[in-house]
């Protein structure tokens, strides 16, 4: 494993262990086993490689919701996608703590015009990945439609992000959501 590597090994490490906020670029030569210099010669510094490394744990999540909305489009109804793509994900969700972590870090770093710009990038295309993926499982439904599930879908996963870290037992699973979207059509009038 090359420097650039144990740095990123490394500072996956010190996020996990210490958080975002408590993590020196120190620790993660430290981490990493090799000189404080290299992160500068690699990343230009720790706010760069600390955003890389939450970029790469958040592609994948991107992967595993991916992965689990292409399964879920096989489903008849497109309420039951939802569910099962949703579920598929919070399983995940355990084994993607340095992403959930790093939402200290995200605060952070999105004070950063240009890291500010590369996230925004990063949730437009989210949104419009998942918007297609919708699409397979309800080719019926419009652009606009595909959209606002998309949107909906986004923006619950990043409340349960926030959710999970302080009561993972809280996190509502596909069918709950499922039956609170129910009550809400129910009552619309």
């Amino acid at each position: 494993m090359g420097n650039r590597e144990a740095l990123l090994e490394g500072a996956r490490k010190c996020l996990m262990e210490k958080g975002y906020a408590h993590t020196t670029a120190r620790d993660i030569a430290e981490a990493a086993g090799v000189s404080l210099a290299a992160i500068g010669y690699h990343f230009g510094g720790k706010d760069a490689l600390m955003t890389e490394v939450m970029m790469g744990a958040g592609s994948r999540i991107g992967e595993v919701l991916e992965q689990a909305m292409r399964s879920a489009a096989k489903e008849k109804s497109p309420l039951r996608a939802f569910v099962k793509a949703w579920d598929a994900t919070m399983q995940d969700f355990p084994d993607r703590r340095e992403v959930l972590l790093s939402l200290q870090g995200v605060v952070q770093l999105a004070l950063s015009a240009e890291v500010g710009q590369d996230m925004r990038a990063a949730d437009r295309k989210a949104l419009d990945d998942l918007a297609d993926l919708y699409r397979q499982a309800d080719p019926d439904a419009t652009d606009a439609e595909c959209r606002a599930v998309a949107r909906l879908f986004f923006t619950l996963l990043n409340g349960v992000a926030l959710l999970w870290l302080v009561d993972p037992e809280s996190v509502p699973t596909g069918a709950q959501l499922s039956a609170a979207v129910g009550a809400l059509a129910g009552s619309a009038g």
